[in-house]
């Protein structure tokens, strides 16, 4: 079949489907599957497997015969670039989820951190985290860096935890920087 033909044939799926024929849609994007999957083979999307970037490119595939315009040119071309876009859509959001841990999480710098905003989450995700966040806490800490970091947390200075815990400003300041190592080693 000539380019012709396919855009053609393509124009006229895309005219049924939007008068209501869906076995239209179901054709051309069959038609195009195989385009769908070869750009999906070039995209890897964390969590995911290959199914679903196929299932992200039929989307834009789906995307792309609700919105061509045969007067900007042939549908392969604009459904190339629609796939392609939701592929890297799809990965953009991928990578913005995958750093929802560093996004949310507590930073062992800031002082004016609030141990209490740690103990009512609003989501499972932050449950999650939160439950994480405790276990780090009581596995990974010994029991001055859990004092330590309970205090700090709760937005006191290195020179009132040292009075709350009996021990130097030093030794305060040594224990962050354990904390720190430690929390940066579970993050790898």
């Amino acid at each position: 079949m000539s380019k012709k033909e396919h855009q053609a044939r393509d124009e006229k799926l895309i005219e049924e489907f939007r008068s209501g024929d869906l076995s239209a849609i179901e054709t051309l994007l069959s038609h195009y599957k195989p385009m769908v999957r070869a750009r999906a083979a070039s995209y890897f999307l964390p969590g995911a497997d290959r199914e679903d970037l196929i299932q992200e490119g039929m989307l834009g595939l789906f995307s792309a015969a609700r919105q061509y315009d045969k007067s900007r040119g042939p549908f392969a071309a604009f459904a190339d670039l629609s796939v392609t876009s939701h592929l890297k859509d799809a990965i953009r959001r991928a990578n913005r989820r995958q750093n929802e841990p560093l996004n949310l999480s507590v930073s062992l710098d800031a002082e004016d951190t609030e141990w209490m905003e740690l103990s009512a989450p609003s989501g499972i995700v932050e449950q999650e985290q939160l439950d994480a966040f405790r276990q780090f806490m009581q596995n990974d800490l010994s029991p001055l860096e859990r004092s330590v970091a309970h205090f700090y947390l709760s937005g006191y200075s290195y020179d009132e935890i040292a009075k709350k815990t009996g021990t130097k400003r030093k030794s305060v300041d040594n224990a962050m920087t354990r904390i720190r190592r430690k929390l940066k080693r579970a993050h790898e």
